[in-house]
């Protein structure tokens, strides 16, 4: 077995994908349309998508819902938290 560092892991900046504003401004016009009944069914499938595939980070998005919580109403953050638990 090799030692680790011989191994070409990924940095972190390699791992996240960048999206420009045109993407970003696609992927609105996408979901604001959308209802919540549609948009819970995307949440799921693309959540168990991420599980097959091994790249669900439930960590990452609690530490990211957390950021959000100070610019949030705590109505829609104590929505979101209850969003996230049902994803584990």
């Amino acid at each position: 077995m090799g030692k680790l560092s011989q191994f070409d892991l990924p940095r972190q900046d390699e791992k996240e994908k960048k999206f420009s504003e045109d993407e970003l401004r696609g992927k609105y016009e996408q979901y604001s349309s959308m209802s919540n009944d549609e948009l819970n069914s995307e949440l799921l499938r693309e959540v168990g998508r991420q599980k097959m595939a091994g790249t669900f980070n439930y960590g990452a998005l609690e530490k990211a819902v957390e950021s959000l919580k100070e610019s949030l109403p705590e109505e829609n953050y104590n929505n979101i938290k209850r969003l996230l638990e049902g994803l584990k």
